[in-house]
């Protein structure tokens, strides 16, 4: 009887497994399937195998009573404990030990079992990688012993064993917030460890320090600090003991402070007994798995759910309530996706429906319990209802139903317009049902319409089933939604917009944009398109009008863009089909892009500078381009017109840094005018001083704030380049303290916290007053390098990059280009880390601004403050652990370790991104504007030395003596420009110069005539030649340090007007080497603005007007410091 029980298992598992492979497949036309899913053969196989193992454990039991010697067993077999089941092993090492043990008491150790039975228990307890070591030991009494030898030497090495028992638990995952189950989990970890280490003779006694340690690095912040305050003041090494008795206290507190929800399921079973029926079942199983691993939702046992017998019990409701809180799929049972994903070809079996047979509703109320049906009341005139819908109106049948329902509800509503074919309409009032799969209309409303009618036969039912009648006729009418016209009020002219609503769901169930795909992304970032544009000095923008509507789609396609329309509400509703690409679906941008993308391939050999301009310096339909001369700009205007007609597209919305780049033949309409600025892509140009500036909006309310409002104002905050990183950081950080301090979405704000918003929302229109210049001095630069900074705080890290180039003459020019931040993980993370953190954002920063303005091949340098992180990054990664081994790797691939360098904190301009500051500062913060950044004047004049001298010595050859000469000459103009007034008296004119602070005094040269304008091939005296050299670089050098003094003035910030009184510097390049000209200001000459243009000025031998272009002011350090 024992060996007819092991094969009746053997067939049952066969049979199990092969009815789980039917879901494997898809079978949905193949009969003898069908067949066996309707004839439920399943649930009748699983009746005969229980009733079959019963009589055979039966006969086992009466076998036990007729054998005299076996009383005591046969007293014991009466008690019936509940069956064990054979261990399972895979192969997992972390297993072998509770494997071996229980498997020895159940099977190994049970006498009078025979070992071929032994070796068929064992061989059906293994999988994996364990079945394969014994897969080829055959059914004989010696294969017993020689697989369970096989099974112990590979799987019982005691070394390997604590390795792998020791690596689980400090692997183990840390407590990420304070929970019962997550301490529960981690304190099994801490005593199954202990208890493995003790199984394998080891003294764990003697390891309660290192089980302390783990165990308290891996508790969350808050059960630590709970920790280390029961220690209280003690010098002693806490127990495990101790710990694991602190533990459970925390676990007892936070599990009562946690209500817990009681499961109804049994409930509803137990009530459900009476009402057993047979329902055909159809089942899922996941690929790859086995049934050993299923557990049963209802009632805990090895098996689906849809297979338990306490499931099939319960109502059609009451198990489709069930499917819902398991997240399950209604139509296949399988977890992870929804009906309208289900990859299963099956339906149902009584419907052909996409829903479960366990699942299927029957039209009438049978299925429903009879405290749930609602009292219905219905008219003679009721219908059933199909629908179809569009943006402005909605073509629909709707059916005539009344019902009549107890007691005042409140139920949303809403105003609607309905009409006839005829044009008649009616406003009613609509109750808004969002689970209802039909629409309904009143009598009165068909008969007020006249509306047709047409035999129907509906079953109509209501909340679980509930049966409300029959409708019985259906009528069609027109369905509006009273709107506002949508309109553009920043656009030069007021126009009303149709808006197409792609994303609205039909009857069927999907909207249009569900069945589109987007496409690939074929354009660069927008910050990339901006920065591109600052590279040009001259630069102008422009609209392609009516992009999308220009391209046609294909006309096989077209019947997915038709509308309903009518030009007055007289006319008769007509369908029409949209032939060109629409705004508001999702390949609409795809189409656009791919289609001028195609027009620049085809007439780029005709006009090369118009096709780049598409493909480099184009965002959806804005084009944003311009030319390194007045004359390329020209040509590249007239190309881009001439390539867009091509394609049938025209250009409008003009606006240039100069007049001659807006088209003159264009009417009037055509130009862009707006005295405020242009806004492009975000953000606003002032072509009249070739600025940009913000446009940051408001805060939407400021006194009853929550989380939700809160997150909608931080994301319409909008700073492509993060130039008001420094200032907007505050609002990513206010988000995540909103997070931690688990407010609700619709909660009010705390005191506190309303008030720290309330007061960053009222200084953000001041970052409207920001002036930064378009042009980035790219054009005819001598040298261009690419600078970067990171820097990281507590809260966040950030990262910022600079244009820096050098012009002909020598002059400097650095230029904020684009910035990013970054809020810090809630995780305590520290500080080098998130350096590291900022380094690999400012890699990756620097890596994007070079490929995307092609600027490969120029020297790129990165600095940051962090002299760990600049340890970590220069040295190997194998070095480090893998957190800082993965991102060093990272930031060396994209930067070289030998372009990082040290900055100073002070000197660092992505410090105040990483800590917040007001509108105000940034405006004055030099450092993060770039004024004087990244080289001091002392690095600026050696370059500017050698670049002059260079040119003045070119190839002749001077003596050590002549150089010597020449080079004191060169040091003594250096060292005679003025810095600062010596005096605020009106009448003194001498500044302090870097001569005063070396020697005493302003440093002279011999005064002798210029020889600035002799050809040195003509001069015979040695004498005569360096001074000759010393004049020639006494006239580039002055007049490009006057100039560069008069580029740092002009800044994003509005400077003070010029006083009287003041010293300045006049422009005047007459002046003998080491001799400035310097004058006081005795009188201003406003505009009508009241800004100062043109001032009177004393020089110690005449007084005369000059404009401010060309004087440079004195300003003392102290004022300088004030202002």
């Amino acid at each position: 009887m024992k060996a007819r029980l092991t094969l009746l298992e053997t067939y049952w598992q066969k049979f199990e497994d092969g009815h789980y492979q039917l879901y494997e497949y898809d079978t949905t036309n193949v009969k003898e399937v069908q067949d066996y899913l309707k004839d439920d053969v399943y649930t009748k196989t699983e009746n005969n195998y229980i009733a079959t193992k019963t009589r055979i454990l039966a006969a086992l039991k009466d076998e036990g009573k007729s054998d005299p010697a076996n009383a005591t067993s046969s007293f014991l077999k009466q008690i019936q404990l509940p069956k064990i089941n054979l261990p399972n092993f895979s192969g997992d090492q972390l297993t072998w030990e509770s494997f071996r043990d229980l498997f020895q008491s159940l099977v190994g150790d049970v006498p009078g079992l025979a070992p071929v039975q032994k070796l068929q228990y064992l061989k059906a307890s293994l999988t994996g990688e364990a079945a394969a070591v014994v897969a080829n030991i055959g059914l004989t009494d010696k294969g017993y012993e020689t697989a369970w030898s096989e099974l112990v030497a590979r799987y019982d090495n005691k070394r390997v064993l604590l390795a792998s028992h020791m690596r689980a638990f400090l692997s183990s995952t840390p407590v990420t917030k304070p929970s019962g189950a997550e301490l529960k989990r981690l304190s099994s970890a801490a005593l199954q460890a202990r208890r493995s280490f003790e199984s394998l003779g080891r003294p764990v006694k003697h390891w309660d320090d290192w089980f302390v340690h783990v165990v308290v690095e891996k508790l969350d912040s808050s059960s630590r600090l709970l920790w280390e305050a029961s220690l209280q003041t003690s010098s002693e090494f806490p127990t495990l003991t101790k710990l694991q008795d602190f533990l459970q206290t925390r676990i007892c507190a936070l599990e009562a402070a946690t209500p817990r929800t009681v499961s109804t399921t049994a409930t509803a079973s137990a009530k459900s007994q009476e009402r057993k029926t047979k329902v055909n079942s159809l089942t899922t199983s996941t690929p790859g798995s086995s049934k050993r691993g299923r557990k049963c939702s209802v009632c805990q046992g090895n098996h689906l759910f849809n297979y338990c017998t306490q499931f099939k019990e319960l109502t059609v409701s009451q198990r489709r309530e069930h499917v819902k809180k398991q997240g399950a799929c209604f139509n296949c049972l399988k977890d992870k996706h929804s009906v309208s994903n289900c990859p299963s070809g099956f339906r149902c079996a009584r419907c052909q429906g996409k829903h479960h047979t366990l699942l299927h509703l029957a039209e009438s109320s049978s299925a429903m319990d009879s405290e749930t049906t609602a009292k219905t009341q219905v008219t003679d005139n009721s219908a059933a209802t199909g629908s179809t819908s569009t943006d402005s109106s909605v073509n629909v049948n709707v059916a005539v139903h009344a019902l009549a329902t107890k007691g005042a509800v409140i139920l949303s509503t809403a105003q609607v317009s309905c009409s006839n074919r005829q044009g008649d309409s009616l406003v009613v009032r609509a109750l808004l049902d969002s689970g209802s799969e039909a629409t309904f209309v009143t009598e009165r409303v068909a008969r007020a319409l006249r509306l047709p009618r047409g035999r129907v036969h509906v079953p109509v039912s209501g909340i679980q089933e509930a049966s409300a009648g029959v409708a019985s006729h259906s009528v069609e009418l027109m369905i509006g939604s009273p709107r506002d016209p949508s309109m553009k009020k920043s656009g030069p002219v007021d126009k009303i917009r149709v808006v197409f609503n792609a994303s609205h769901r039909t009857s069927s169930g999907y909207a249009l944009n569900d069945l589109l795909l987007p496409g690939p992304k074929l354009q660069s970032e927008l910050w990339i398109i901006l920065t591109r544009w600052r590279l040009y000095p001259y630069a102008f923008t422009s609209d392609i009008v009516k992009m999308f509507r220009q391209i046609l789609v294909s006309s096989e396609d077209t019947d997915l863009q038709r509308i309903l329309w009518r030009a007055n509400p007289a006319q008769e509703v007509r369908d029409y089909r949209l032939v060109t690409v629409v705004y508001g679906t999702a390949s609409a941008p795809y189409l656009a892009l791919r289609t001028l993308l195609q027009l620049a391939d085809d007439e780029g050999l005709k006009y090369p500078l118009g096709a780049d301009a598409i493909r480099n310096h184009s965002y959806v339909d804005d084009i944003l381009t311009g030319g390194h001369t007045l004359e390329q700009a020209l040509e590249v205007r007239r190309q881009l017109i001439a390539i867009l007609a091509a394609g049938g597209f025209s250009l409008s919305k003009w606006a240039a840094n100069t007049p001659q780049l807006c088209p003159d033949d264009e009417s009037p309409d055509k130009l862009f005018h707006d005295r405020e600025g242009v806004s492009t892509l975000g953000v606003l140009w002032r072509p009249a001083d070739d600025t940009f500036a913000l446009r940051v909006a408001s805060a939407t309310s400021t006194t009853s704030c929550t989380k939700r409002t809160v997150l909608s104002d931080v994301a319409r905050f909008f700073d492509p380049l993060g130039w008001a990183s420094p200032v907007l950081i505050f609002g990513k950080i206010f988000i995540q303290d909103l997070w931690m301090a688990g407010l609700d979405w619709d909660e009010p704000l705390p005191d506190q916290l309303q008030s720290r918003w309330t007061k960053f929302t009222d200084t953000l229109p001041e970052l409207n007053t920001l002036s930064i210049p378009r042009f980035a001095h790219f054009y005819g630069a001598e040298s261009v390098e690419l600078h970067g900074f990171s820097d990281a705080s507590s809260r966040a890290y950030a990262a910022a990059v600079y244009l820096r180039s050098t012009s002909s003459s020598g002059v400097i020019f650095t230029h904020l280009l684009v910035a990013k931040t970054k809020v810090a993980p809630v995780k305590q993370i520290s500080i080098p880390r998130l350096e590291l953190c900022g380094a690999l954002l400012l890699a990756r920063l620097i890596c994007c601004t070079l490929k995307g303005l092609a600027m490969e091949n120029i020297p790129i340098y990165a600095w940051t403050d962090a002299a760990v992180a600049l340890a970590w990054i220069r040295g190997h990664p194998a070095r480090w652990k893998t957190f800082v081994a993965n991102r060093v790797t990272e930031i060396q691939s994209l930067v070289p370790p030998q372009n990082w360098r040290y900055v100073p904190t002070t000197d660092n301009p992505a410090d105040a991104a990483t800590r917040g500051i007001k509108p105000l500062e940034l405006a004055a913060l030099e450092l993060w504007w770039a004024e004087l950044l990244i080289s001091e004047d002392w690095e600026a004049g050696v370059k500017a030395v050698k670049y002059h001298l260079r040119r003045i010595i070119g190839d002749t050859s001077l003596t050590y003596e002549e150089m010597a000469t020449l080079l004191a000459q060169i040091e003594a103009c250096l060292n005679s420009r003025p810095l600062y007034p010596l005096s605020n008296s009106p009448t003194d004119l001498s500044a302090l110069t870097p001569g005063h602070l070396l020697m005493g005094e302003p440093p002279v040269n011999i005064p002798e005539p210029s020889r600035a304008n002799v050809d040195v091939k003509r001069l015979t005296s040695r004498w005569a030649l360096t001074s000759a050299m010393r004049d020639h670089f006494w006239k580039r050098w002055s007049s490009g340090y006057v100039h560069h003094l008069q580029q740092l003035r002009k800044w994003p910030k509005r400077a003070p007007n010029v006083t009287v009184g003041g010293l300045v510097l006049l422009k005047n390049e007459l002046q003998p080497p080491t001799r400035w000209a310097l004058a006081r200001i005795i009188a201003l000459h406003p505009g009508t603005d009241g800004l100062t243009r043109v001032v009177s000025v004393r020089t110690a031998n005449a007084t005369f007007k000059r404009p401010i272009t060309k004087i440079e002011p004195q300003t003392d350090p102290e004022r300088e410091s004030d202002n």
